[in-house]
């Protein structure tokens, strides 16, 4: 495993420490990899940065529900605590650090939207607003993997780590009607500056 993959697979092995035996986390662990070398194998096709990116840290974390909800485990329990407990606070904390930089907020805007423009694991329509940017998501990397894996449920959970992420931060405000990953038609994100943000 590379770095990358290693830090995904330490943390999942954290969880599965903490919400079941050991002997019991280390099995569910061995057949996670499994699905994992599994799932991985169907990304053949795709680019090397989508590939990337889904055999690093996505389908690791598919993997390891799939594993549970095979062995009869509470799938959705625990990955609703990993979401919510580790993985989004871990990137709320990261954002609101970064905060800290003067004209964070335009700073923000302008590298999101040329990221998600340029990069194949979405593909995204962007439009700047006057105190923010919206974009619309028609196709995203993180439900494609949960539906090639087979277990589309996954994705409204990597859905709930972005409310995470991005909820209550102090100069950049968020919100959303709909993501692919709950059915919706598209992903319609929304970011704009909040008062305690400086002004362009």
């Amino acid at each position: 495993m590379n770095k990358q993959q290693k830090k995904t697979w330490d943390d999942c092995m954290a969880l599965l420490m903490s919400e079941l035996p050991k002997e019991d986390a280390e099995t569910v662990y061995d057949k996670a990899v499994l699905r994992w070398q599994d799932f991985s194998a169907k990304m053949d096709g795709e680019s090397e940065s989508r590939k990337k990116l889904a055999v690093n840290s996505i389908l690791p974390r598919v993997a390891i529900y799939a594993a549970l909800k095979e062995d009869g485990y509470p799938a959705d329990q625990i990955m609703k605590k990993y979401i919510e407990e580790i993985s989004g606070p871990a990137m709320h904390e990261k954002y609101a650090k970064l905060e800290k930089i003067p004209g964070f907020f335009w700073i923000f805007r302008k590298a999101y939207m040329s990221y998600t423009d340029k990069s194949d694991w979405w593909n995204c329509e962007s439009v700047k607003t006057p105190d923010g940017f919206k974009l619309d998501m028609h196709t995203c990397l993180w439900k494609d993997c949960c539906d090639i894996a087979g277990y589309p449920e996954v994705c409204s959970y990597f859905c709930d780590s972005d409310d995470i992420t991005y909820s209550n931060l102090r100069k950049v405000g968020f919100r959303r009607t709909q993501t692919l990953g709950k059915g919706g038609e598209r992903c319609d994100f929304e970011f704009y500056r909040k008062d305690g943000a400086e002004k362009q």
